[in-house]
């Protein structure tokens, strides 16, 4: 059967909250019908979709690829301080589980972002990463990925040694710069500088479109869930429907162009699948749905899949003064 060249590395689902407008069975309809052969999950912060992205996809064929849009810190994950507040106390990172020890290191981190780093949202940083590689394949996400911002403020040596960071702990193309084209003002540059980078470092290209909603008929509802998440007030002559901005889309050519340059080079457009054909989900311990086999602990009615961590803080720091909700998976090994 021949399948799609094609596949969503960076998607956001429901579970992304008030940000992602994407449900599962939905996606895996259209995922059937533009053929598909795999679907990352990689929603803000969090794997509280894991169990159910990972059980839907085995319902429809698809092969599931778990992962998450991590938040690292700029320095360490203990220091809860900065000078905008929220706009530049995280990056964007992807992380997706090749594999079972993947899926745990993800699981690790993803805790750790909530038990150790949480400042606006759970971040991790550069050190905990480091020591927790085996079994992940990293991206540079999206424009609010380290590379990226740096980049666009014009710090192209910063730029290089983040990416030459992620590629020496990552080792041999376990690291993608990440392209993306949702018309953004500056994208094309950094895009420009991102293949170029690429071609200096010997780092792979891979080309995504930070799904957030199914179709462009949904950009006005999901335009006014954002202003739910951000306390603004909708105005219907503001809305933007951008025909593929975060739009699920069924191709390559669909996903990434390069303005008035044409398509990016074909590297950039199969290396989803390159990556897609690297991740094993059979391997023992690496389904989410292996959290569902624990049994009932004394006094619980259900299986235990999560425990929540609710934390009242009390420093002066308006970061700090959130109820956090720490997951903290226990799978199977």
């Amino acid at each position: 059967m021949h399948h799609s060249d094609f596949v969503h590395l960076h998607l956001h689902t429901q579970y992304s909250l008030l940000d992602g407008a994407i449900r599962l069975e939905p996606l895996f309809k259209k995922a059937c019908e533009y053929k598909m052969p795999s679907l990352a999950i990689t929603d803000h912060g969090n794997m509280f979709g894991a169990v159910d992205f990972y059980r839907t996809a085995k319902k429809y064929g698809i092969k599931p690829i778990i992962g998450c849009e991590v938040y690292v810190a700029p320095t360490s994950r203990f220091e809860k301080s900065s000078q905008e507040g929220i706009s530049d106390s995280s990056y964007h990172l992807i992380l997706l589980a090749k594999n079972a020890a993947g899926y745990k290191n993800l699981v690790l981190l993803v805790s750790a972002g909530y038990l150790e780093g949480f400042y606006y949202r759970p971040r991790i940083d550069k050190e905990i990463l480091s020591k927790h590689t085996e079994g992940l394949i990293v991206l540079s996400s999206c424009m609010k990925g380290e590379i990226q911002r740096l980049l666009h403020k014009g710090q192209k040596d910063d730029a290089y040694k983040a990416a030459s960071f992620y590629k020496d702990i990552m080792g041999e193309r376990r690291f993608y710069l990440e392209i993306q084209d949702q018309n953004i003002p500056d994208q094309k540059g950094i895009n420009r500088d991102m293949l170029e980078m690429a071609k200096k470092l010997s780092i792979p290209l891979a080309a995504t479109n930070d799904c957030h909603y199914m179709d462009e008929k949904d950009a006005d509802a999901h335009e006014i869930l954002l202003c739910i998440q951000t306390g603004k007030v909708v105005f219907p002559q503001f809305l933007v429907v951008a025909l593929l901005l975060s739009q699920l889309v069924s191709n390559h050519q669909q996903a990434v162009s390069d303005g008035d340059n044409g398509p990016l080079p074909a590297p950039a457009c199969g290396q989803p699948m390159e990556v897609s054909r690297k991740i094993r989900t059979s391997d023992a311990g690496s389904r989410p749905s292996s959290l569902t086999e624990n049994p009932p602990q004394p006094g619980r009615s259900t299986p235990l899949l999560a425990r929540t961590l609710v934390v009242a803080r009390t420093d002066p720091d308006p970061g700090s003064q959130m109820l956090c909700g720490g997951e903290l998976f226990y799978p199977r090994v």
